[in-house]
């Protein structure tokens, strides 16, 4: 008993409540918009090699422009020349190239909520491009899940 003379309440070990389990969800969220991402721009890519007969290096310096980050171009570019391209083109062929571009699309990211956040604009989060990322995967979950329940007689 507590000193008001109520039962204590024992805290399972383990579980997290609802704060823990929305940031949870919210950085597996993000994990996933990141991977996201760098598979469109490795499609990009492939595209790129198979369409015009370019090597990998060629390719990703064509597929490297990120305009529709609009102001934040800048960052996603400098991500892209330091964390994939010096990679690239330094002679070194890289075991997955796709674990660079999620590196590099990783970083832009996280420095682009940085910066939103220090300029007061609205969150990454609040973006078109990644409410879209969320709701399709939630349509998936849901389709998935709705297979799986059974119908009462």
């Amino acid at each position: 008993m507590d000193n008001a003379g109520h039962p204590r309440q024992r805290q399972r070990k383990g579980r997290k409540g609802g704060k823990g389990r929305q940031n949870h969800f919210m950085d597996a969220a993000m994990e996933g918009y990141v991977r996201d991402l760098s598979l469109r721009k490795w499609r990009e890519i492939e595209d790129a090699m198979e369409t015009h007969g370019l090597g990998l290096p060629e390719a990703a310096r064509e597929m490297g422009d990120f305009l529709e980050r609009g102001r934040f171009y800048p960052v996603w570019r400098k991500e892209w020349e330091g964390r994939v391209l010096a990679v690239l083109f330094s002679g070194k062929a890289p075991a997955n190239p796709m674990g660079l571009i999620e590196e590099s699309v990783g970083a832009a990211l996280r420095e682009e909520r940085r910066l939103r956040v220090e300029e007061g604009l609205p969150t990454l989060e609040d973006s078109p491009g990644y409410l879209e990322f969320v709701g399709r995967a939630m349509d998936q979950l849901l389709e998935e899940a709705s297979g799986e329940i059974e119908e009462m007689d």
